[in-house]
């Protein structure tokens, strides 16, 4: 979808020259692409496991039950922590830092959609819930290309970051710095999407929902001071403190949930590198 989002502005808002109403077809156009490149695989996925026998009995609306709690919940925190964050940078900074913020994060998720490991992850971790120690070694070594991966794609964002934007975008130059603050926090949060797909394929919904509340909680605690201290970049230096702090948490919990799974050696870390 950023791929489709990335594409679709440029055209509309470079090429064009549209304004605010290139930027709502590229977002509209963008969802509905990303449709249109689903739908096949998706018949086709459907049109083959419609085939299959039914293993037992399976109700709908008492899973729905079951599950809906945590994740309604989680969504709702992550949210909330999001709006809460915009509300601290507008009373504190005002309204013009919030659009170099909003910027900034958006350059921040293009970035990050360019390292789609944990949606290649997602579909194989389930299979491997009863085989603990093959999951821990694909997890290891997803973590080991993701690391590496993420260290590259920072590289190239910091050197490009600046040209990139006073190219295409130069009434945003001012948020080139908050970017590249904000990019510091690629590492860490490529990371931890690698965890995910783990604790939903254990059904850990209600570890999501913690996350989300800590992070909310890190978020609050950390934004104001950092403001304080360094004005429109300490959102980039909050943003990053927090995702280290989430990645910390995500991976603790992590190693409780799935024992054989450890960092513990940075030195035999890459000589295992596949």
């Amino acid at each position: 979808e950023e791929t489709f989002k990335l594409g679709f502005l440029l055209l509309f808002l470079v090429l064009l020259s549209w304004g605010l109403h290139g930027l709502m077809y590229a977002i509209v156009l963008a969802q509905t692409g990303v449709m249109l490149a689903y739908m096949p695989r998706t018949l086709s996925a459907y049109r083959e496991f419609s085939r299959a026998p039914a293993a037992g009995k399976y109700h709908f609306w008492r899973i729905l039950r079951e599950h809906r709690s945590w994740s309604v919940g989680a969504s709702y925190v992550g949210t909330l922590a999001q709006n809460a964050r915009l509300w601290v940078v507008k009373f504190m900074l005002g309204t013009e830092a919030v659009g170099l913020f909003s910027f900034a994060m958006g350059m921040f998720s293009h970035v990050t959609s360019l390292l789609p490991l944990s949606t290649v992850l997602a579909p194989i971790v389930p299979r491997y819930v009863e085989k603990r120690e093959q999951l821990a070694r694909i997890l290891r070594a997803s973590v080991k290309f993701q690391f590496v991966l993420s260290l590259l794609s920072l590289a190239v964002a910091l050197i490009l970051v600046e040209p990139f934007v006073s190219i295409l975008f130069p009434k945003y130059l001012a948020a080139v710095p908050l970017i590249r603050i904000i990019l510091l926090a690629i590492v860490s949060n490529s990371i931890v999407t690698l965890f995910n797909p783990v604790f939903a394929a254990f059904k850990e919904q209600r570890s999501l929902l913690f996350s989300n509340v800590f992070k909310g909680f890190l978020t609050l605690v950390l934004l104001p001071p950092a403001i304080l201290l360094f004005g429109v970049p300490g959102i980039g230096v909050e943003v990053a403190l927090m995702t280290l702090g989430n990645g910390i948490e995500r991976y603790l919990r992590l190693r409780r949930l799935l024992p054989e799974f450890s960092l513990e050696d940075v030195s035999r870390f890459f000589p295992e590198f596949p």
